[in-house]
C-alpha cells in the first residue's frame, strides 16, 4: 500500500513537471492534466495561453535510460519514427501532429485535441447504437485503417482506446508508438518480433497460437489489425472486454453484441473469422456492409435503409463498385419527379443571377443528395458564390463517393484549393486535373485549373505552355485568359496588355468575381489603385465573402486603416485557421517581430505555403541569418521540386550577402538547364560573370542554350555585355555587330554601342548619334530618352529629354533626380526641391536623393528643415559625411560654434579625404579664439591644398599671433601665400609688410604694404604705417608727409591730422603746419594737443613768448599735459630768462617725477648761467638718480660730463677725472677730445675728494605763480 502511495506521489510530481515545463516553455496551459496513460507515457490536454481557442493533446514520453542516466536512443528513435509517422499520413480519419520537440528527458508531440476516446464514449453510452450510428463510425474506423494500410503501416496497437472522436463525430485513429512499415527490401508484408506488441485482448487467433507453441519469431500482420478492428467493433457493440478471455479459451467463439442491430452482429462475426487466410480485406468488409445493410429490405426495414444510404454513398466509392448504388438512385429518381425544380448540371453562372439559383438549390438540398448534377450545381454555387469552400469541399466529395469517375466535382474541388490558397492540397489540385486530362485532354478547366498550380509556384513558363492549349477567346474560357494577364505581369513578356485587358472585359459576361480581382490585382501592379479599387470592390459585389479578396483588398488600402480593420475582421471571422490571411497580416505589419509570428502562424497552419516560407526566408535575410534564409528556400524544394526556380533565389544570397560567386553561378546554371527560357537567369548569370576573370564561360553556356532559346538576339547582346564589361572590346564589338547582322535595326543593339561610347570612350557625340538613331527607328521607345538627356550638352535640350523621359516613367526616380541636378545647375532651387524630393519619395532609401534634398534646403537657408533631413539621411547612412558637414555649416551659421566643431570632426571621421572640412573647422576654432587648434585644423588642410593662398596666409597669421618667436616662420608662409597668388592677396601682402618692419626690413616692408592698398582700397589706414615707417626708419620726411597726407584724403582723423602737423613743423614746412593748426582749431577749439604743436611750431620759429601762450593753452586744456610746462620753461630758457626757466622746471619736475630732464637743464643754468657749481652737482646728481622717459631726447649719460665740469671749476681735479672717465664709458655726446685730454693730463693728481650736499628743493628761492 505505501508503495502505492509513493508511486502515486511520484507520478504526481511527474505530471507537474511536464504541466510547468509545457507552460513556460512552449506557452501551453493544461487544461486536463491526465488525458491519459500506459506504456505509451502520458497524455496531456492543453490550450494556447495567448489563445485559448487552440487546444491540443500532449503525449509525453520519458526517453530516459535510468540505468545510464543519459538518454535511450532506441526509445528517442521509436518516438521521433512515430512523430515522423503522423507528418507522412495526412487522412480525415487519421489525427493531425502539430509538432514534436525534446525538452529534457522527454519527447513530446503534440497532436490537435479530439472530444474523446471511443472507450471513453462506450463506457458513457448505455442507449441502443442503430444502424446509422454504428455505419458512421464502423465506416471512418475502415477509411483510417485502409489509409494506413495503403502506406504499408502494421499498427499492432488498434483499439478503442487509440480511435478518438471529434466534436463533429468524426473519428481520428491515434498512437502510432508500436506501428511499423514493412521491410521494403524484403517486400514482406509480415512483421516478425520476438515479444508480440499491443494489447492481449486484441491479439488475433494466429498470434496467440505463436506465442502458445513458444516460437521465437511471431508473426504480425495487417489481417491482425483487422482482427482487432472487429474486436473494437464488437466492444462498441456492448461487448465487455473481459468476456475476450472467454473466447480465449472457447475456440474464439465470438459472442453476440447486445446494443447493435442482427445486421451489425453479421457484419462483426464476417470480420472475426480465426482463419487468417479467410478473415476478409477491407474491399470485402465494404462490399459485405453493402449487401447486409441494403439486401432486399422488406417494408418494414425501407424507412431504416432509407436512412442507411447516406453513410453507404462514401462506401460506394471507397469500394470502387457501384454495390447497393441502384437501389439509391431509383429512390432518389422518385423524389426527382415529384419535384418543382429543374435540375441542371451548372458550372459557370452569370453573377447577377446567382442569388435566386442559390435560394432555389439550397432549399431542395436535403432532397437530392445523391443526385449529382444537382449536387455539383450546388457546390459550385457555395464555392464561386458563396465562397463556403468547406461546404462545397464536402458536396464533391459526396459526389465522388456516388461516382468516383464524375471530373466536375474533381474540377470544383480544384476550385476550392484554389480559391484558399491551400498549399497543403496543391497535390491533389494536381492529381486531380491531371485526373480529369488522363480522361478528355480538351478538358479546358482541368488544363486551367493545371496551369494554376503552376502559377501559384512561380513555375510560369509550364503555366503558359499549359495556357496556349485553352482556346482563350471563348466566353467560358475568360477566367483562363485573366490568369495568363497575371503570368504575363510576372515574366514581363512584351505583348499589349491593354488589348488583352479589353479582351477580358468583354469576354466577363457573366461577371466572374475572380476575373475582377484579377483586372483589380494588374491595375495595382501597375500602380493604378483607383482602377485596381473599382475592381475589386466590384468582386466584392459579387462575393462578399472571397478570402483573396477581403484580403488584398485591404493590401490595396494598406493606408486607410480603418478599411484594412474592418475587411481582416471579416476575413479572420470567416476564415480563421486561413494560413493565406496570416501571411497578408504579416506583410500589412511595419514591425519585422510581428511579421515573422504571422508567417510562423501561416507555415505551421501550412506548412506547405511556399510564399509564407518566402516571406520568412526575405525577414531572416534582411536579418542576415543567411543560412537559415537558404534553409526556408531549399524546404521548397523538398515541398515541390518543380520549384527549381528557389535556387536563383538562393543564388542571390550566395551572390550579395555572401560574396560566394562560383556557388551562385552553379545555382543559376542548375536553373537554365530547368528552364533555358527563362531570360531573368541569364540576366543574373551575366552580372556574375561581369568584370569576371573566367568570363568566357558564359560564352559557352549561351552557346550551349542558343538554339533553344527563342530570344538569340537577347543572349548576343548579353554575350556582348559581359566582354564589355570584362572591357574585351573586340569581342564586344563582335558580338553587337553579329547582333545588327541579325536585326540591323536592333534597338537594343544600337543602344549598347551608345553606351560603350558613353560610358567607356566618353565620346558623347558619338553615344548621342546611336541614341538619336535608335529613337527614329523607335519613337515610342521609352527607354531611350534618359540617356539622351545623360550625353546632351545643351541644358534646354538634356531638360526635354529628361520630360520625355518622365511622361513615360512618372515614377522614375532617377530621372526625377537628374531634372532637379538641371535646375540646380541653373541656380533654380526651389524647383530642384521639388523634384528632389519626389525622388526621394518613389524611393526613401537612397542617400543621393536625401542628401540632394538637404543640399537644397542649405542652400534655400531653409536650416530647420535641412537638419531635419540630414538626420533622415544619417538614418539611411550613419556615415554620410555630407550630411555632417551641412549640420556643421548650419550651426556655423547659428554660432552654435561647438556643435560646428563637433558635426565637421564626425564628418571628417566618415570620410578622412574630405581634408576641406579642416578650413571650416579651423574657422570655429577662430571663433572660439583657441587659435592653436585653428593652426593645427590649417596646417592639416594645407597638406591636401598645398597652394591654397587663404590658408598659407592664415597659418602665417596664427603663427604669429600665438608667438613672437614664430616671425621668420610666419613672413615664409605670407610670402608662400603672394607666391601662389600675386594678385587679389592684400591681406598677406599687409601682414608681410607689417613683420618686415619688424625685421628692419623697411624698403621691403615699404613695397608689400603699398600693394597691399593697391589690391585693397580699405586698406588706406597702412598710408599711416607707410609715414611711420618713412619717418621713423627711412628718414625720409617728405614721403611721410606724402603717405599721411594721402590716408587724410580719403579718411578724417584727428590724432593723424595732429601727426601731420608735427610732420610739417619738423619739416620745417611751417606755413602748412599753421595753416592746418588753424583749420584744426576751427573744428576742435578745445583740443589741447593742437596748442602744444602750435607752441612747438613758434619755438621752432624763435617765437618764444607766443609759444608759451600756446602751451600755456594747452596747459589749461589738460592739466596732464606736463610737457607743455616744460616747454615753457624751455621757451624762457631761450629767451634767456633764466630764472623763470628753474621755476618751470621745478614745476614741471613737481608733476612728473619720474623724469630727470628738468633737473638737468637746472644742473646747467645754475653752473653756466648763474655760476653756482655745488648747486649744479646737486641738480645733476638727482637728474641722474631719476629715469628717462620714452621717446625723451635727454641723456641721462651726459650728467657725468656736466658734474666734471663743476668739479672743474671748484678745483678737484681727480674728481673731475672720474667723471670724465664714467661720462666717456656710455655713449659720449659732447667734448669727447677735451674729456680725453684732461684725463690724460690729470690722471695722476693728487686725489681730494669732495662732501656732497643733498639737494633740497625747499630751500630754491626759485617760486612758480603763473598757474
Amino acid at each position: 500500500m505505501e508503495n502505492q502511495e509513493y508511486q502515486a506521489l511520484q507520478f504526481s510530481k511527474k505530471l507537474e513537471y511536464l504541466q510547468r515545463v509545457l507552460e513556460d516553455q512552449k506557452g501551453l496551459r493544461t487544461i486536463n492534466k491526465l488525458g491519459g496513460q500506459g506504456g505509451f507515457g502520458v497524455v496531456l490536454f492543453v490550450e494556447d495561453k495567448n489563445n485559448p481557442s487552440l487546444k491540443y493533446a500532449v503525449k509525453a514520453q520519458n526517453i530516459l535510460d535510468h540505468n545510464t542516466g543519459k538518454v535511450d536512443q532506441n526509445i528517442q528513435k521509436m518516438c521521433e519514427e512515430e512523430a515522423e509517422m503522423m507528418r507522412q499520413c495526412k487522412h480525415k480519419n487519421v489525427v493531425e501532429i502539430h509538432s514534436d520537440y525534446i525538452i529534457d528527458f522527454y519527447h513530446f508531440i503534440q497532436m490537435n485535441l479530439c472530444k474523446c476516446s471511443l472507450s471513453d464514449w462506450i463506457d458513457n453510452n448505455q442507449s441502443p447504437i442503430n444502424d446509422i450510428l454504428f455505419l458512421h463510425y464502423t465506416n471512418q474506423i475502415i477509411d483510417g485503417l485502409e489509409y494506413l494500410h495503403s502506406k504499408q503501416y502494421v499498427l499492432r496497437d488498434l483499439s478503442i482506446r487509440n480511435i478518438l472522436l471529434t466534436t463533429d463525430e468524426v473519428i481520428k485513429l491515434c498512437d502510432f508508438g508500436l506501428a511499423k512499415k514493412y521491410d521494403e527490401i524484403l517486400q514482406s508484408e509480415i512483421l516478425l518480433t520476438q515479444n508480440p506488441k499491443g494489447v492481449f485482448f486484441y491479439f488475433p487467433p494466429e498470434t496467440y497460437e505463436d506465442i502458445k507453441n513458444n516460437k521465437k519469431q511471431i508473426k504480425q500482420t495487417m489481417k491482425g489489425d483487422i482482427w482487432a478492428l472487429g474486436i473494437c467493433l464488437s466492444l462498441l457493440g456492448g461487448t465487455k472486454i473481459l468476456e475476450f478471455l472467454n473466447v480465449q479459451n472457447n475456440n474464439f467463439q465470438i459472442p453476440t453484441s447486445q446494443k447493435v442491430s442482427q445486421k451489425a452482429n453479421q457484419l462483426i462475426q464476417y470480420i472475426l473469422n480465426r482463419d487468417p487466410q479467410q478473415r476478409p480485406t477491407i474491399k470485402q468488409i465494404r462490399e459485405k456492409m453493402c449487401k447486409v445493410f441494403l439486401s432486399n429490405p422488406d417494408h418494414d426495414q425501407r424507412e431504416t435503409n432509407t436512412q442507411n444510404e447516406d453513410v453507404l454513398k462514401s462506401m460506394a466509392m471507397n469500394n470502387k463498385s457501384k454495390v447497393g448504388i441502384s437501389n439509391i438512385s431509383t429512390q432518389q429518381n422518385t423524389i426527382d419527379s415529384t419535384s418543382s425544380l429543374k435540375i441542371q448540371r451548372l458550372i459557370d453562372f452569370d453573377f447577377d443571377q446567382c442569388e435566386k439559383l442559390y435560394q432555389k438549390y439550397s432549399k431542395f438540398e436535403n432532397q437530392f443528395q445523391i443526385n449529382i448534377d444537382f449536387l455539383l450545381t450546388l457546390g459550385f454555387l457555395e464555392a464561386k458564390y458563396k465562397s463556403n469552400y468547406q461546404k462545397a469541399q464536402q458536396i464533391f466529395e459526396r459526389v465522388l463517393e456516388l461516382d468516383e469517375n464524375e471530373t466536375d466535382a474533381l474540377i470544383g474541388l480544384c476550385h476550392c484549393f484554389m480559391q484558399q490558397r491551400l498549399y497543403k492540397e496543391y497535390h491533389k489540385l494536381l492529381q486531380y486535373s491531371n485526373i480529369c486530362l488522363n480522361k478528355d485532354p480538351n478538358n479546358w478547366r482541368a488544363q486551367y485549373y493545371k496551369a494554376y498550380y503552376f502559377y501559384d509556384y512561380m513555375i510560369d513558363h509550364k503555366a503558359l505552355e499549359i495556357l496556349e492549349k485553352i482556346q482563350l477567346e471563348k466566353t467560358e474560357c475568360c477566367e483562363a485568359l485573366s490568369l495568363k494577364l497575371l503570368i504575363l505581369l510576372n515574366i514581363k513578356i512584351k505583348e499589349d496588355e491593354k488589348d488583352i485587358i479589353n479582351k477580358i472585359i468583354a469576354l466577363n459576361k457573366n461577371n466572374n468575381p475572380i476575373v475582377f480581382f484579377r483586372i483589380g490585382f494588374y491595375y495595382q501592379n501597375r500602380y493604378e489603385q483607383q482602377k485596381s479599387l473599382h475592381y475589386l470592390n466590384k468582386c466584392l459585389n459579387y462575393t462578399q465573402n472571397e478570402l483573396t479578396v477581403l484580403v488584398y483588398s485591404a493590401y490595396v488600402q494598406k493606408y486607410n486603416e480603418q478599411e484594412v480593420e474592418k475587411l481582416i475582421s471579416k476575413a479572420e471571422q470567416l476564415y480563421p485557421q486561413s494560413a493565406y490571411l496570416f501571411r497578408f497580416k504579416s506583410i500589412l505589419s511595419y514591425n519585422e517581430q510581428t511579421q515573422l509570428n504571422f508567417i510562423n502562424k501561416s507555415i505551421e497552419l501550412d506548412p506547405c505555403d511556399i510564399l509564407s516560407i518566402i516571406n520568412k526566408a526575405d525577414i531572416l535575410k534582411s536579418q542576415e541569418e543567411y543560412q537559415k534564409s537558404i534553409e526556408c528556400y531549399e524546404n521548397i524544394i523538398l515541398i515541390n521540386p518543380d520549384c527549381f526556380w528557389v535556387l536563383y533565389d538562393i543564388a542571390k544570397i550566395y551572390k550579395y550577402e555572401l560574396n560566394q560567386k562560383e556557388k551562385a553561378i552553379d545555382l543559376i546554371k542548375k536553373c537554365i538547364n530547368e528552364d533555358p527560357h527563362c531570360m531573368d537567369y541569364y540576366y543574373e548569370l551575366s552580372e556574375l560573370y561581369k568584370n569576371s576573370s573566367y568570363y568566357q564561360d558564359f560564352e559557352k553556356i549561351i552557346q550551349d542554350n542558343i538554339e533553344k532559346s527563342n530570344q538569340k538576339l537577347i543572349l548576343i547582346g548579353l554575350l556582348a555585355e559581359v566582354q564589355l564589361s570584362n572591357k574585351d572590346y573586340d569581342k564586344f564589338i563582335q558580338y553587337i555587330n553579329q547582333a545588327i547582322q541579325i536585326d540591323p535595326n536592333d534597338t537594343q543593339s544600337l543602344k549598347m554601342y551608345g553606351d560603350y561610347f558613353k560610358d567607356i570612350k566618353n565620346d558623347f557625340k558619338k553615344a548621342k548619334y546611336y541614341y538619336e538613331k535608335v529613337l527614329e527607328l523607335n519613337p515610342k521607345d521609352q527607354n531611350i530618352y534618359f540617356n539622351l538627356g545623360w550625353v546632351e550638352e545643351d541644358q534646354e535640350k538634356k531638360l526635354k529629354y529628361y520630360k520625355k523621359d518622365l511622361e513615360f516613367y512618372p515614377e522614375s526616380d532617377q530621372t526625377l533626380n537628374n531634372l532637379g541636378a538641371i535646375y540646380e545647375y541653373q541656380y533654380k532651387y526651389d524647383e530642384a526641391l521639388k523634384l528632389y524630393q519626389q525622388a526621394f519619395q518613389k524611393d526613401n532609401s537612397s542617400i543621393l536623393y536625401s542628401s540632394n534634398i538637404q543640399n537644397m534646403l542649405y542652400q534655400l537657408q531653409l536650416d530647420n528643415q535641412a537638419l531635419e533631413q540630414c538626420d533622415i539621411t544619417l538614418k539611411l547612412d550613419l556615415k554620410h559625411f555630407g550630411s555632417y558637414a551641412i549640420k556643421g555649416k548650419i550651426y556655423s551659421i547659428r554660432k552654435e560654434h561647438e556643435e560646428a566643431i563637433k558635426n565637421f570632426e564626425k564628418a571628417l571621421e566618415c570620410d578622412q579625404s574630405q581634408t576641406y572640412l579642416y578650413e571650416e573647422l579651423a574657422n570655429q576654432y577662430l571663433q572660439l579664439k583657441i587659435k592653436d587648434k585653428a593652426l593645427e585644423c590649417y596646417q592639416n588642410f594645407i597638406q591636401a591644398y598645398p597652394y591654397n593662398p587663404q590658408a598659407l596666409y592664415m597659418i602665417g597669421f596664427l603663427l604669429v599671433s600665438l608667438s613672437e618667436d614664430n616671425i621668420n616662420k610666419a613672413v615664409s608662409y605670407f610670402e608662400k601665400s603672394i607666391r601662389v597668388q600675386p594678385t587679389n592677396n592684400s591681406k598677406a601682402y599687409k601682414e608681410l609688410g607689417l613683420l618686415q618692419i619688424k625685421q628692419k626690413q623697411y624698403h621691403f616692408a615699404k613695397q608689400n604694404l603699398i600693394k597691399a592698398i593697391q589690391q585693397d582700397q580699405s586698406n588706406i589706414y597702412l598710408y599711416i604705417e607707410l609715414s611711420r615707417n618713412e619717418e621713423n626708419n627711412l628718414k625720409n620726411l617728405n614721403q611721410a608727409i606724402q603717405y599721411l597726407e594721402e590716408y587724410l584724403k580719403h579718411q578724417y582723423n584727428e590724432n593723424e591730422t595732429l601727426n601731420l602737423i608735427q610732420l610739417y613743423t619738423k619739416n620745417k614746412e611751417y606755413l602748412k603746419s599753421r595753416q592746418l593748426i588753424k583749420k584744426f582749431i576751427l573744428d576742435s577749439p578745445e583740443n589741447d594737443e593742437v596748442y602744444f604743436l602750435y607752441g612747438n611750431l613758434e619755438f621752432q620759429e624763435s617765437n618764444y613768448f607766443e609759444s608759451i601762450v600756446q602751451y600755456k593753452k594747452s596747459f589749461s586744456l589738460n592739466d596732464g599735459s606736463y610737457i607743455s610746462v616744460f616747454k615753457i620753461g624751455l621757451a624762457y630758457q631761450n629767451m634767456e630768462k633764466y630764472q623763470k626757466a628753474v621755476e618751470y622746471y621745478l614745476k614741471y619736475n613737481k608733476l612728473e617725477k619720474r623724469c630727470g630732464h628738468g633737473y638737468f637743464l637746472i644742473g646747467k643754468i645754475q653752473l653756466y648761467n648763474f655760476n653756482k657749481p655745488k648747486q649744479a652737482i646737486q641738480y645733476f646728481k638727482k637728474s641722474y638718480e631719476l629715469q628717462v622717459l620714452p621717446n625723451n631726447s635727454f641723456n641721462q649719460n651726459d650728467c657725468f660730463y656736466h658734474i666734471g665740469k663743476c668739479f672743474v671749476t671748484l678745483g678737484y681735479v681727480s674728481e673731475a677725472v672720474g667723471q670724465f672717465t664714467k661720462y666717456l664709458q656710455d655713449k659720449p655726446t659732447e667734448d669727447v677730445k677735451y674729456c680725453q685730454n684732461y684725463i690724460s693730463q690729470y690722471q695722476n693728481h693728487p686725489k681730494k675728494f669732495y662732501k656732497h650736499q643733498p639737494l633740497n628743493d625747499s630751500k630754491s628761492n626759485c617760486s612758480c605763480n603763473i598757474f
